[in-house]
Protein backbone atom coordinates (compact mmCIF):
# COMPACT_ATOMS: atom_id res chain seq x y z
CA UNK A 1 0.00 0.00 0.00
CA UNK A 2 2.88 2.39 0.74
CA UNK A 3 4.34 1.67 -2.69
CA UNK A 4 0.99 2.38 -4.38
CA UNK A 5 0.49 5.61 -2.44
CA UNK A 6 3.98 6.84 -3.34
CA UNK A 7 3.44 5.92 -6.97
CA UNK A 8 0.14 7.79 -7.17
CA UNK A 9 1.63 10.77 -5.34
CA UNK A 10 4.37 11.14 -7.96
CA UNK A 11 1.97 10.73 -10.89
CA UNK A 12 0.41 13.69 -12.64
CA UNK A 13 -3.16 13.24 -11.52
CA UNK A 14 -4.82 15.12 -14.39
CA UNK A 15 -2.88 13.28 -17.10
CA UNK A 16 -3.39 9.93 -15.36
CA UNK A 17 -7.18 10.41 -15.14
CA UNK A 18 -7.40 11.77 -18.69
CA UNK A 19 -5.60 8.79 -20.21
CA UNK A 20 -7.74 6.43 -18.13
CA UNK A 21 -10.97 8.06 -19.35
CA UNK A 22 -9.82 7.91 -22.99
CA UNK A 23 -8.91 4.22 -22.68
CA UNK A 24 -12.20 3.49 -20.93
CA UNK A 25 -14.30 5.23 -23.63
CA UNK A 26 -12.32 3.50 -26.38
CA UNK A 27 -12.80 0.09 -24.76
CA UNK A 28 -16.54 0.62 -24.23
CA UNK A 29 -16.99 1.85 -27.81
CA UNK A 30 -15.11 -1.13 -29.21
CA UNK A 31 -17.23 -3.46 -27.09
CA UNK A 32 -20.47 -2.00 -28.43
CA UNK A 33 -19.21 -2.11 -32.02
CA UNK A 34 -18.36 -5.79 -31.66
CA UNK A 35 -21.69 -6.43 -29.93
CA UNK A 36 -23.57 -4.66 -32.75
CA UNK A 37 -21.71 -6.68 -35.40
CA UNK A 38 -22.53 -9.92 -33.57
CA UNK A 39 -26.20 -8.95 -33.16
CA UNK A 40 -26.42 -7.90 -36.82
CA UNK A 41 -25.01 -11.29 -37.86
CA UNK A 42 -27.69 -13.01 -35.79
CA UNK A 43 -30.41 -10.81 -37.29
CA UNK A 44 -29.01 -11.16 -40.84
CA UNK A 45 -28.42 -7.39 -41.10
CA UNK A 46 -25.61 -6.51 -43.49
CA UNK A 47 -25.49 -2.73 -43.01
CA UNK A 48 -24.23 -1.08 -39.83
CA UNK A 49 -25.34 2.23 -38.38
CA UNK A 50 -23.79 5.53 -39.34
CA UNK A 51 -21.22 7.12 -37.03
CA UNK A 52 -23.74 9.63 -35.66
CA UNK A 53 -26.40 6.99 -34.96
CA UNK A 54 -23.80 4.77 -33.33
CA UNK A 55 -22.71 7.60 -31.05
CA UNK A 56 -26.27 8.48 -29.98
CA UNK A 57 -27.27 4.83 -29.47
CA UNK A 58 -24.16 3.86 -27.54
CA UNK A 59 -24.27 7.02 -25.44
CA UNK A 60 -27.89 6.32 -24.52
CA UNK A 61 -27.09 2.74 -23.50
CA UNK A 62 -24.01 3.83 -21.54
CA UNK A 63 -26.12 6.44 -19.75
CA UNK A 64 -29.23 4.35 -19.02
CA UNK A 65 -27.85 0.90 -18.14
CA UNK A 66 -25.41 2.02 -15.37
CA UNK A 67 -28.19 4.13 -13.82
CA UNK A 68 -30.44 1.07 -13.70
CA UNK A 69 -27.66 -1.05 -12.19
CA UNK A 70 -26.86 1.59 -9.56
CA UNK A 71 -30.57 1.96 -8.88
CA UNK A 72 -30.91 -1.78 -8.32
CA UNK A 73 -28.06 -1.86 -5.79
CA UNK A 74 -29.01 1.39 -4.08
CA UNK A 75 -32.68 0.45 -3.88
CA UNK A 76 -31.97 -2.85 -2.15
CA UNK A 77 -29.61 -1.20 0.37
CA UNK A 78 -32.04 1.65 1.04
CA UNK A 79 -35.05 -0.61 1.56
CA UNK A 80 -33.08 -2.97 3.78
CA UNK A 81 -31.75 -0.10 5.91
CA UNK A 82 -35.12 1.62 6.32
CA UNK A 83 -37.09 -1.49 7.19
CA UNK A 84 -34.41 -2.98 9.43
CA UNK A 85 -34.82 -0.06 11.82
CA UNK A 86 -38.59 -0.19 11.58
CA UNK A 87 -41.03 -2.13 13.74
CA UNK A 88 -42.56 -3.55 10.55
CA UNK A 89 -39.40 -5.52 9.86
CA UNK A 90 -40.49 -8.41 12.11
CA UNK A 91 -43.73 -8.79 10.18
CA UNK A 92 -42.68 -7.88 6.65
CA UNK A 93 -39.02 -8.90 6.71
CA UNK A 94 -39.26 -12.06 4.54
CA UNK A 95 -41.65 -10.39 2.11
CA UNK A 96 -39.38 -7.36 1.76
CA UNK A 97 -36.33 -9.52 1.09
CA UNK A 98 -38.22 -11.40 -1.61
CA UNK A 99 -39.39 -8.15 -3.21
CA UNK A 100 -35.88 -6.66 -3.12
CA UNK A 101 -34.41 -9.73 -4.79
CA UNK A 102 -37.20 -9.73 -7.36
CA UNK A 103 -36.64 -6.02 -8.08
CA UNK A 104 -32.99 -6.81 -8.87
CA UNK A 105 -34.11 -9.38 -11.43
CA UNK A 106 -36.61 -6.92 -12.93
CA UNK A 107 -33.95 -4.26 -13.43
CA UNK A 108 -31.57 -6.78 -15.02
CA UNK A 109 -34.40 -7.94 -17.31
CA UNK A 110 -35.04 -4.33 -18.30
CA UNK A 111 -31.35 -3.75 -19.07
CA UNK A 112 -31.19 -6.81 -21.31
CA UNK A 113 -34.48 -5.94 -23.01
CA UNK A 114 -33.26 -2.42 -23.84
CA UNK A 115 -30.00 -3.84 -25.20
CA UNK A 116 -31.76 -6.37 -27.44
CA UNK A 117 -33.99 -3.64 -28.85
CA UNK A 118 -31.36 -0.91 -29.28
CA UNK A 119 -28.17 -2.66 -30.40
CA UNK A 120 -29.30 -4.53 -33.58
CA UNK A 121 -29.65 -2.26 -36.61
CA UNK A 122 -33.18 -3.47 -37.24
CA UNK A 123 -36.61 -3.30 -35.65
CA UNK A 124 -36.94 -5.71 -32.72
CA UNK A 125 -40.40 -5.89 -31.19
CA UNK A 126 -40.66 -5.29 -27.46
CA UNK A 127 -42.42 -8.59 -26.78
CA UNK A 128 -39.67 -10.70 -28.31
CA UNK A 129 -36.90 -8.59 -26.74
CA UNK A 130 -38.62 -8.98 -23.36
CA UNK A 131 -38.76 -12.78 -23.69
CA UNK A 132 -35.04 -12.88 -24.46
CA UNK A 133 -34.32 -10.32 -21.73
CA UNK A 134 -36.06 -12.40 -19.07
CA UNK A 135 -34.31 -15.64 -20.05
CA UNK A 136 -30.84 -14.17 -20.57
CA UNK A 137 -31.18 -11.74 -17.65
CA UNK A 138 -32.12 -14.53 -15.25
CA UNK A 139 -29.20 -16.68 -16.41
CA UNK A 140 -26.81 -13.72 -16.20
CA UNK A 141 -27.92 -12.70 -12.70
CA UNK A 142 -27.79 -16.30 -11.41
CA UNK A 143 -24.32 -16.82 -12.84
CA UNK A 144 -23.19 -13.48 -11.43
CA UNK A 145 -24.30 -14.47 -7.92
CA UNK A 146 -22.44 -17.79 -8.35
CA UNK A 147 -19.32 -15.93 -9.52
CA UNK A 148 -19.38 -13.46 -6.60
CA UNK A 149 -19.92 -16.19 -4.00
CA UNK A 150 -17.16 -18.28 -5.55
CA UNK A 151 -14.79 -15.35 -5.63
CA UNK A 152 -15.42 -14.57 -1.97
CA UNK A 153 -15.05 -18.22 -0.91
CA UNK A 154 -11.75 -18.68 -2.78
CA UNK A 155 -10.32 -15.40 -1.47
CA UNK A 156 -11.06 -16.53 2.08
CA UNK A 157 -9.58 -19.96 1.49
CA UNK A 158 -6.03 -18.72 0.96
CA UNK A 159 -4.73 -15.17 1.12
CA UNK A 160 -2.16 -15.65 -1.64
CA UNK A 161 -3.57 -18.19 -4.07
CA UNK A 162 -7.09 -16.91 -3.51
CA UNK A 163 -5.96 -13.57 -4.94
CA UNK A 164 -4.25 -15.22 -7.92
CA UNK A 165 -7.39 -17.11 -8.89
CA UNK A 166 -9.34 -13.84 -9.21
CA UNK A 167 -7.98 -13.14 -12.71
CA UNK A 168 -8.93 -16.46 -14.40
CA UNK A 169 -12.31 -16.38 -12.67
CA UNK A 170 -12.89 -12.87 -14.01
CA UNK A 171 -12.00 -13.97 -17.55
CA UNK A 172 -14.30 -16.97 -17.21
CA UNK A 173 -17.13 -14.72 -15.99
CA UNK A 174 -16.64 -12.33 -18.93
CA UNK A 175 -16.67 -15.16 -21.48
CA UNK A 176 -19.74 -16.92 -20.11
CA UNK A 177 -21.54 -13.58 -19.71
CA UNK A 178 -20.89 -12.77 -23.37
CA UNK A 179 -22.20 -16.20 -24.37
CA UNK A 180 -25.35 -15.56 -22.33
CA UNK A 181 -25.83 -12.18 -24.05
CA UNK A 182 -25.43 -13.72 -27.52
CA UNK A 183 -27.74 -16.57 -26.53
CA UNK A 184 -30.40 -14.01 -25.60
CA UNK A 185 -29.96 -12.25 -28.95
CA UNK A 186 -30.50 -15.56 -30.74
CA UNK A 187 -33.64 -16.16 -28.66
CA UNK A 188 -35.05 -12.74 -29.60
CA UNK A 189 -34.39 -13.44 -33.28
CA UNK A 190 -35.89 -16.92 -33.10
CA UNK A 191 -38.93 -15.68 -31.17
CA UNK A 192 -39.68 -12.97 -33.72
CA UNK A 193 -39.14 -15.27 -36.72
CA UNK A 194 -40.38 -18.59 -35.33
CA UNK A 195 -42.90 -18.99 -38.15
CA UNK A 196 -40.13 -19.17 -40.76
CA UNK A 197 -37.90 -21.83 -39.22
CA UNK A 198 -39.85 -24.60 -40.94
CA UNK A 199 -38.21 -23.51 -44.21
CA UNK A 200 -34.67 -23.33 -42.82
CA UNK A 201 -33.43 -26.47 -44.58
CA UNK A 202 -35.11 -25.53 -47.88
CA UNK A 203 -33.58 -22.05 -47.66
CA UNK A 204 -30.07 -23.49 -47.34
CA UNK A 205 -30.61 -25.83 -50.34
CA UNK A 206 -32.55 -23.46 -52.60
CA UNK A 207 -31.96 -23.92 -56.33
CA UNK A 208 -30.48 -21.21 -58.53
CA UNK A 209 -33.64 -21.12 -60.67
CA UNK A 210 -35.95 -20.56 -57.69
CA UNK A 211 -33.60 -17.98 -56.18
CA UNK A 212 -33.65 -16.05 -59.46
CA UNK A 213 -37.44 -16.28 -59.48
CA UNK A 214 -37.55 -14.75 -55.99
CA UNK A 215 -35.20 -11.98 -57.09
CA UNK A 216 -37.56 -11.22 -59.95
CA UNK A 217 -40.72 -11.48 -57.84
CA UNK A 218 -39.48 -9.26 -54.99
CA UNK A 219 -38.31 -6.65 -57.48
CA UNK A 220 -41.73 -6.87 -59.17
CA UNK A 221 -43.49 -6.18 -55.85
CA UNK A 222 -41.28 -3.20 -55.02
CA UNK A 223 -41.53 -1.72 -58.52
CA UNK A 224 -45.35 -1.98 -58.58
CA UNK A 225 -45.52 -0.43 -55.12
CA UNK A 226 -43.38 2.46 -56.32
CA UNK A 227 -45.40 2.88 -59.53
CA UNK A 228 -48.65 3.04 -57.54
CA UNK A 229 -47.08 5.73 -55.29
CA UNK A 230 -47.72 3.63 -52.20
CA UNK A 231 -45.46 3.43 -49.13
CA UNK A 232 -42.38 1.26 -49.74
CA UNK A 233 -42.32 -2.32 -48.52
CA UNK A 234 -40.21 -3.53 -45.60
CA UNK A 235 -38.51 -6.91 -45.42
CA UNK A 236 -40.99 -8.01 -42.77
CA UNK A 237 -43.98 -7.08 -44.94
CA UNK A 238 -42.55 -8.97 -47.91
CA UNK A 239 -41.92 -11.99 -45.71
CA UNK A 240 -45.33 -12.04 -44.03
CA UNK A 241 -47.48 -11.16 -47.06
CA UNK A 242 -45.87 -13.83 -49.24
CA UNK A 243 -45.12 -16.50 -46.59
CA UNK A 244 -41.39 -16.29 -47.27
CA UNK A 245 -38.66 -17.00 -44.71
CA UNK A 246 -37.47 -13.69 -43.28
CA UNK A 247 -33.82 -14.76 -43.36
CA UNK A 248 -34.05 -15.60 -47.08
CA UNK A 249 -35.81 -12.29 -47.83
CA UNK A 250 -33.10 -10.37 -45.96
CA UNK A 251 -30.39 -12.16 -47.92
CA UNK A 252 -32.05 -11.44 -51.27
CA UNK A 253 -32.69 -7.79 -50.44
CA UNK A 254 -29.11 -7.28 -49.24
CA UNK A 255 -27.81 -8.76 -52.49
CA UNK A 256 -30.02 -6.48 -54.59
CA UNK A 257 -28.99 -3.42 -52.57
CA UNK A 258 -25.32 -4.31 -53.06
CA UNK A 259 -25.97 -4.69 -56.81
CA UNK A 260 -27.56 -1.18 -56.92
CA UNK A 261 -30.93 -2.53 -57.99
CA UNK A 262 -32.68 -1.38 -54.80
CA UNK A 263 -31.96 1.23 -52.16
CA UNK A 264 -32.74 1.22 -48.46
CA UNK A 265 -35.00 3.92 -47.03
CA UNK A 266 -34.76 4.37 -43.27
CA UNK A 267 -37.71 5.75 -41.32
CA UNK A 268 -36.67 7.57 -38.14
CA UNK A 269 -40.15 7.41 -36.57
CA UNK A 270 -40.55 3.64 -36.26
CA UNK A 271 -36.91 2.71 -37.00
CA UNK A 272 -37.75 0.50 -39.96
CA UNK A 273 -35.99 0.01 -43.27
CA UNK A 274 -37.97 -0.18 -46.47
CA UNK A 275 -36.89 -0.68 -50.08
CA UNK A 276 -37.39 1.26 -53.30
CA UNK A 277 -36.00 0.91 -56.85
CA UNK A 278 -32.54 2.42 -57.31
CA UNK A 279 -33.09 2.75 -61.08
CA UNK A 280 -35.83 4.24 -63.22
CA UNK A 281 -38.56 1.60 -63.31
CA UNK A 282 -38.92 2.17 -67.06
CA UNK A 283 -35.36 0.85 -67.47
CA UNK A 284 -35.43 -2.15 -65.10
CA UNK A 285 -35.70 -5.19 -67.32
CA UNK A 286 -35.24 -8.81 -66.36
CA UNK A 287 -31.96 -8.88 -68.24
CA UNK A 288 -30.68 -5.78 -66.44
CA UNK A 289 -31.65 -7.23 -63.07
CA UNK A 290 -29.83 -10.52 -63.59
CA UNK A 291 -26.85 -8.79 -65.20
CA UNK A 292 -26.38 -6.55 -62.15
CA UNK A 293 -26.78 -9.49 -59.77
CA UNK A 294 -24.33 -11.67 -61.71
CA UNK A 295 -21.68 -8.98 -62.19
CA UNK A 296 -21.79 -7.73 -58.60
CA UNK A 297 -18.43 -8.64 -57.02
CA UNK A 298 -14.90 -9.36 -58.23
CA UNK A 299 -14.14 -10.97 -61.59
CA UNK A 300 -10.90 -12.20 -63.17
CA UNK A 301 -8.97 -11.26 -60.05
CA UNK A 302 -6.14 -13.80 -60.44
CA UNK A 303 -2.70 -12.20 -60.40
CA UNK A 304 -1.20 -14.68 -62.87
CA UNK A 305 -2.80 -14.33 -66.29
CA UNK A 306 -3.62 -17.47 -68.23
CA UNK A 307 -4.20 -16.85 -71.98
CA UNK A 308 -6.42 -19.90 -72.29
CA UNK A 309 -8.60 -18.78 -69.38
CA UNK A 310 -8.89 -15.23 -70.69
CA UNK A 311 -9.85 -16.48 -74.14
CA UNK A 312 -12.45 -18.82 -72.66
CA UNK A 313 -13.80 -15.94 -70.51
CA UNK A 314 -14.32 -13.74 -73.57
CA UNK A 315 -15.99 -16.61 -75.42
CA UNK A 316 -18.30 -17.19 -72.47
CA UNK A 317 -19.34 -13.53 -72.41
CA UNK A 318 -20.00 -13.59 -76.15
CA UNK A 319 -22.03 -16.80 -75.79
CA UNK A 320 -24.19 -15.27 -73.07
CA UNK A 321 -24.85 -12.18 -75.19
CA UNK A 322 -25.91 -14.30 -78.12
CA UNK A 323 -28.17 -16.53 -76.03
CA UNK A 324 -30.21 -13.70 -74.49
CA UNK A 325 -33.89 -14.01 -75.29
CA UNK A 326 -36.48 -11.33 -75.84
CA UNK A 327 -37.82 -11.90 -72.32
CA UNK A 328 -34.70 -10.28 -70.90
CA UNK A 329 -35.76 -7.00 -72.52
CA UNK A 330 -39.22 -6.99 -70.96
CA UNK A 331 -39.76 -4.46 -68.17
CA UNK A 332 -40.31 -6.09 -64.80
CA UNK A 333 -43.35 -3.92 -64.13
CA UNK A 334 -45.01 -5.40 -67.26
CA UNK A 335 -44.56 -9.01 -66.19
CA UNK A 336 -47.74 -10.75 -65.06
Amino acid sequence: MNFVENYLATTQTGLFIGIGIVILLFSVTRFFIQAENAFNDIWQVKKNRSVIRRFTTYFSIILIVPILLILSSGLSIYISTVFTNSFLYEFLGPFIRVMVNFSLFVIVWLCFTISYMAIPNTQVKFKHALIAGIIAGTAFHAFQMLYVSGQISLSRYNAIYGGFVAVPLLLLWIRISCLIILFGAAISYGSQNIQNFDYEEDTNTISVRYRNFLYLYITYLIVHRFEAQEPPLTAEEISINNSLPSRLVSQLLSKMVAANVLIEVFCEENKTKSYQPAIDINQITAGLLFEKLETQGSEMFLSSSCPQMEKFWQSTLHLRECSKCEGDKMLIKDIG
